[in-house]
C-alpha cells in the first residue's frame, strides 16, 4: 500500500463523525488476548474514542492489567464476564447448566453494549 492510500485509510478510520462502532475479538489458547485488546484500547482512548473491553474471564483471578485499566475510567471501562473455565474429561466438555445459562447471559449483554 502507497502512503497516500495509508494516510488515507487512517483518516477514515479516526473520523469521529461515525455513529458505527468498531468490534474486535481476540480468541485462542494460551496468553495475550487481554495485552492485545488492553493495547488497541490504549490506542483507542488516545485518539478520544469511547472503549468498552469485554473480557470473557478463565478463571478467578484477576489479570495484572485489568487491575491497572481500572485507574483509566472513563476513558476505558473494562468488564469481566463468564464463570471461568469448563473443565474437561475424556476429551469431552463438563460444563453445568450455570455455566452455559452465564455464557449466553454473557453474550447477549455484549450484543447490547
Amino acid at each position: 500500500m502507497d502512503l497516500e492510500k495509508k494516510n488515507n485509510c487512517s483518516q477514515n478510520i479516526y473520523k469521529k463523525d461515525s455513529k458505527k462502532g468498531l468490534v474486535l475479538i481476540n480468541t485462542g489458547n494460551g496468553k495475550g488476548k487481554t495485552t492485545a485488546a488492553l493495547g488497541l484500547a490504549l490506542r483507542a482512548a488516545g485518539h478520544n474514542f469511547r472503549v468498552l473491553v469485554l473480557q470473557f474471564i478463565k478463571g478467578p483471578w484477576k489479570a495484572g492489567e485489568a487491575k491497572i485499566m481500572e485507574k483509566l475510567k472513563p476513558l476505558i471501562e473494562i468488564e469481566q464476564l463468564g464463570r471461568g473455565f469448563i473443565k474437561f474429561k475424556n476429551g469431552k466438555p463438563q460444563h453445568t447448566s450455570q455455566q452455559i445459562d452465564n455464557a449466553i447471559e454473557s453474550f447477549r449483554y455484549a450484543r447490547e453494549k
